[in-house]
């Protein structure tokens, strides 16, 4: 028969406890090479731009995701597309900012434009559209802008309104009011954006119009998509030029834009290991795999050292308790056996 005393008990647990933190270190040591040895410490801001994107890319879909969006981008030539915009604004006397939030503005001012159009001849953009539009609206309308005309400075009015209806049609009151009112917001808009004193007009036929409406429309809304990952960049602020040089550099950083919620996983899972003040070392030394893992055993062989020396007045004192500790009650007992026996 074996007997285990409480010793040995304790031995056991200690190996076991020791078995256990071994294969804790030794799959942490296995964490931290796999991160090195995909570029963990080597990403730097400059090099790799998808580095921006590492809190708000949460996985393999937003990567494919925003992979589709940067070959959308580069498939519209960005460049190209800022150009036919910029030409059409300089033949509408329109100054502009050269980003793709100055397109948008510009694409939407020209629509609202040849939208009236349909309505209005273009001589309406003459007139005061704000009286105009006062004449032939609601009672409720003037009131709410303020407009006090008599009634027959609105039957004049009215008269001049009708006299500017577009070719060919004949819109009933309401519908001139509206577009009067479109009209006289777009003329606002005009003034505020024109380079002299132009009048609002569209240089360009109503199909062009919309087809590069819809390019700069679709361009808005990958950018917008693109964004999302790189909130700390204003994107459509960017001058085109440099938008266009940043999906280049996007597209070429694809690897890592991939293997970026891995890495961001792994660092995580390290840091929980009391890795935090390590990792950021060996990010600045930029180190490979085999520097990693010669700093982390480094690490792991200092911290065990001052773990033994918190250890070593515990093992005196257990020393101590030993010398301490009463005989067996074994000895003892024999010893009154024997004195019973010489007093019987």
């Amino acid at each position: 028969m074996t007997v285990r005393t409480l010793n040995d008990a304790d031995d056991t647990a200690s190996a076991t406890a020791s078995a256990t933190d071994g294969e804790t270190r030794q799959s942490t040591r296995e964490e931290l090479g796999r991160f090195a040895d995909q570029g963990g410490f080597a990403l730097t801001a400059d090099a790799n731009p998808w580095l921006e994107a590492a809190e708000t890319l949460t996985g393999p879909e937003d990567a494919r995701a925003a992979s589709t969006v940067l070959a959308e981008l580069r498939s519209r030539d960005t460049r190209a597309v800022g150009q036919a915009a910029n030409a059409i604004a300089a033949k509408a006397g329109l100054d502009i900012p050269d980003t793709l939030g100055g397109l948008t503005t510009l694409l939407d001012l020209l629509q609202r434009v040849h939208a009236t159009t349909t309505t209005l001849r273009t001589e309406a953009y003459e007139k005061d559209l704000a009286e105009l539009a006062a004449a032939t609206g609601t009672g409720t309308y003037r009131k709410e802008t303020g407009a006090k005309l008599g009634w027959n400075r609105r039957r004049q009015l009215r008269g001049q309104a009708r006299a500017l209806a577009a070719p060919g049609t004949r819109p009933g009151r309401a519908d001139l009011h509206a577009a009067l009112v479109a009209a006289e917001a777009a003329h606002r808009d005009w003034s505020a954006l024109a380079a002299g004193s132009s009048r609002p007009s569209v240089p360009v036929d109503g199909t062009l119009l919309t087809e590069t409406a819809n390019v700069v429309d679709s361009l808005a809304d990958a950018v917008r998509s693109l964004a999302r990952l790189l909130p700390e960049r204003a994107l459509d602020a960017l001058p085109l030029a440099e938008l266009a040089e940043l999906v280049d550099r996007l597209a070429a950083d694809e690897g890592t834009l991939y293997r970026l919620s891995a890495l961001r996983q792994l660092r995580l899972e390290l840091a929980e290991q009391g890795l935090t003040e390590l990792l950021e070392e060996l990010n600045e030394r930029q180190a490979d795999k085999d520097a990693a893992l010669a700093a982390y055993d480094r690490h792991v062989a200092a911290k065990a050292a001052l773990a033994g020396d918190r250890d070593r007045p515990r093992k005196r004192r257990s020393r101590l308790r030993l010398l301490l500790r009463p005989r067996s009650r074994w000895p003892r007992s024999r010893r009154l056996r024997r004195l019973r026996l010489r007093l019987s």
